[in-house]
């Protein structure tokens, strides 16, 4: 849900993906992918992305790895 609500309301959020983690079958890596440190600047301060990580932090989730302008950058969301 906040991954979809994050497409449609937040400029220069582009997408988000689930993949296998190569290193280890029984774990998936969250990949979020942004226009510009503007738009990444945008989605951390709104809902969407708060709402997540309330979720990440109740189920231990680790992650998520995020990408501005091709390049991957730390994640500053937490």
């Amino acid at each position: 849900k906040e991954a979809y609500l994050a497409l449609r309301t937040e400029p220069g959020t582009l997408g988000y993906h689930i993949v296998p983690d190569p290193a280890d079958p029984s774990r998936f890596i969250f990949e979020a992918t942004f226009r510009n440190a503007a738009a990444y600047a945008y989605h951390r301060g709104h809902y969407p992305a708060q709402d997540f990580l309330k979720l990440v932090a109740r189920d231990g989730i680790s992650g998520p790895h995020i990408v501005v302008d091709n390049t991957s950058v730390p994640n500053e969301l937490g």
